[in-house]
This record gives C-alpha cells, sequence and structure tokens, in this order.
C-alpha cells in the first residue's frame, strides 16, 4: 500500500523530476561504457539520435511512475508528476525541433 504521507503534489514533482534525470543519467552511462569496451558498436547511430532516444525513455518512465500512483490511489501525487512531464516535453520538442522537423 503506498504510504498516504507521500501523496502529495510537491512530492510527485519532485520524484516526476528526479526519475527522468537518473534513467537518462543511467542509459547515458550504460551506453558510454558499452561503446569503450566494444561490446556495442555505435556505426550507423548519430549523436543526436542516441539523445533523443534516451530523452524519450526516460521520459516514458514518467508513465510507469504515474501508473504506479494510480494503482495505489495516490492522485495527488499523479498530478504533481503531470508538470515535469509536460516541462520535459516541451522542452524536448523545441530542442530537438530542428531535427525532427
Amino acid at each position: 500500500m503506498f504510504n498516504r504521507k507521500y501523496d502529495t503534489f510537491y512530492f510527485g514533482i519532485l520524484i516526476g523530476t528526479i526519475t527522468p534525470i537518473f534513467i537518462f543519467a543511467l542509459f547515458y552511462f550504460l551506453f558510454d561504457t558499452f561503446i569503450h569496451s566494444e561490446d556495442l558498436s555505435n556505426n550507423g547511430f548519430g549523436f543526436g539520435f542516441r539523445i533523443r532516444t534516451f530523452s524519450l525513455v526516460s521520459l516514458a518512465s514518467n508513465a510507469i511512475l504515474m501508473q504506479y500512483c494510480r494503482k495505489r490511489y495516490a492522485i495527488n501525487a499523479m498530478r504533481g508528476i503531470t508538470i515535469p512531464t509536460f516541462v520535459f516535453i516541451i522542452i524536448w520538442l523545441i530542442y530537438f525541433s530542428s531535427e525532427i522537423i
């Protein structure tokens, strides 16, 4: 059961901000480690592709968080998670708009 003291709007903003940043850093570190150990090839992938993909996957981690909170009826935390998610999506669209279009 989800502890009700964590069902706050501000806690949702906190975990909605920290989780994608952590997931992005984790994927970036793992991919960089595999490239340097020559276990994974970097041929055919541009730098922009890797950053775009990692950032989208890290944003998708907030969808998993929202599902977790929804199943535990933590509605206020869900509302808090949506704010940084939309901010990150807008930043992503602005940053990669020239590459997408």
